[in-house]
């Protein structure tokens, strides 16, 4: 019976070791990671004061210094006409130029704009 008991107390301080590490771990992002929330947010910034709403879906290819942004209507919106198109991204393209000039080392990132 205490063989079953210290059994049973060593397991569940291993188990509680095991949780205490595993929730004590931090997640410290990258420079990518608070890039795509810095494009992120500076999009919406600016975008959730136009009349139509839109997602914004950046993607960051580092190998090839690549910042592809994608847009997208939000739900319930009607489908991005290519009229939109034209005005929208070169606009989007604009703020994220300029957010990547905030980061010496993002700025040889090339900026693409896919309206989906």
């Amino acid at each position: 019976m205490k063989k079953i008991i210290i059994g049973f107390v060593c397991g569940l301080v291993l188990v509680l070791a095991v949780i205490i590490a595993v929730l004590t771990t931090m997640f410290v992002p990258n420079k990518n990671d608070w890039l795509k929330v810095e494009i992120t947010h500076d999009i919406r910034f600016r975008v959730d004061s136009w009349e139509k709403r839109y997602g914004v879906t950046p993607i960051i290819y580092a190998d090839d210094k690549i910042l592809s942004i994608g847009i997208t209507a939000a739900n319930g919106e009607d489908q991005i006409t290519p009229e939109e198109a034209e005005i929208i991204k070169p606009q989007v393209e604009s703020i994220a130029e300029l957010t990547l000039e905030k980061y010496k080392w993002a700025k040889e990132y090339t900026v693409e704009v896919n309206i989906l």
